[in-house]
């Protein structure tokens, strides 16, 4: 074991400091907060160094690869374990849409990859916005006449605007590529997702909502008027 010679300060938000203080009284040793630190930054430091990130070269072989890949004939009675689509891992891998690959083929990954925290937010967004829709699409004719005449939501309104391609662009890629590349979230296959208008924040308040809502039902796409009236209504109005 190395001698600890270096002193370091920290200050933390009561908000960082609280998840530490939990991540720390989980562990079997329950160690000092000085060695939970410790703990925590060489996992940190670990998990950058084990994420995929091929060189130029490696993308490159990667590309050359997918591209003879291709060119051999499918043989449907001899399938490989994971189904590769090469046009898919070429622009994902050389794309550099890293945390695609891991969602895709997730055998062959640890769950380190870049953007993890962004597409899981784009996916809670897209799950929430079909919701949304679907359940508006299943209500009765006078719950939706109650939501048009007393809360003034259309069905118009009602519809996923996408995020901003300039203002929101990692989550406008990411969506494009779960619709475009991955077959997620069919609801919305061939729906422009560039809302030219910055959607972001609004969609995570309404997230904080619908946790709550979507728990108790067992039924999917089941919303009532009141929860659509509930979720809408944080949205800003366009100017």
């Amino acid at each position: 074991m190395q001698r600890k010679t270096e002193r370091f300060e920290m200050r933390f938000d009561p908000v960082t400091l609280n998840r530490i203080e939990s991540w720390r009284t989980s562990q079997p040793d329950a160690p000092s907060r000085a060695e939970t630190i410790r703990r925590l930054i060489e996992a940190g430091l670990s998990l950058e160094e084990n994420r995929f990130r091929p060189s130029s070269g490696e993308k490159l072989i990667i590309a050359m690869l997918c591209d003879l890949y291709s060119r051999f004939p499918a043989d449907k009675g001899n399938q490989n374990l994971y189904d590769f689509d090469p046009a898919f891992i070429d622009k994902a891998a050389v794309g550099e849409d890293h945390w695609a690959l891991e969602w895709q083929y997730p055998r062959m990954f640890k769950g380190i990859v870049q953007n993890e925290e962004t597409a899981s937010e784009v996916a809670a967004v897209l799950d929430m916005w079909e919701w949304i829709e679907l359940s508006y699409d299943r209500l009765p004719s006078e719950d939706r006449r109650f939501l048009e005449q007393e809360r003034g939501i259309t069905r118009d309104w009602v519809k996923f605007e996408g995020f901003d391609g300039n203002e929101e662009p990692d989550h406008y890629h990411i969506a494009t590529i779960m619709l475009d590349d991955m077959d997620l979230f069919r609801h919305f296959k061939g729906r422009d997702l560039n809302s030219h208008f910055p959607w972001l924040d609004s969609y995570r308040r309404m997230l904080k909502l619908f946790s709550h809502m979507k728990a108790p039902l067992r039924n999917k796409y089941r919303l009532s008027k009141e929860d659509i009236s509930e979720l809408i209504k944080p949205k800003p109005a366009r100017i």
